[in-house]
């Protein structure tokens, strides 16, 4: 939702995304666990809905993200996998934004108390 507020919304200047979703067709094909929950948002899977899935999809449409972004991921995050999830956004972001990536080593999902200072100083000094 993040993404596509900053997509949208030429009054957002910066956004903030930790342990964030940025390819739902790769989320629904990981987490069996969300399946039936994505179904019923979007209406659908992925192969019946591939459309909604791709607008929900930041991946897809990443370069259309033009103001800075901070994100913050853990590399074994389970519910947000770094690898199709992380990593690909950042790899996309780099390239159309001013992008930072701060990178824990950990298995944490969401923020975190120490991520704060650097939070608070991205958003003042960037």
């Amino acid at each position: 939702m993040t993404y596509m507020a900053a997509r949208r919304d030429k009054r957002i200047k910066k956004i903030l995304v930790a342990s964030s979703i940025c390819d739902m067709f790769k989320a629904y094909e990981e987490r069996e666990d969300v399946q039936s929950a994505l179904c019923t948002c979007i209406g659908g899977s992925p192969e019946e809905m591939p459309e909604e899935y791709e607008k929900r999809s930041s991946l897809y449409w990443a370069d259309e993200i033009k103001i800075p972004v901070l994100l913050i991921h853990s590399k074994g995050d389970t519910k947000a996998n770094f690898d199709t999830q992380a990593q690909p956004i950042y790899d996309k972001l780099k390239d159309s934004t001013a992008c930072t990536f701060i990178i824990h080593d950990d298995d944490h999902h969401g923020f975190r108390e120490e991520d704060i200072p650097k939070i608070i100083d991205w958003l003042e000094n960037k």
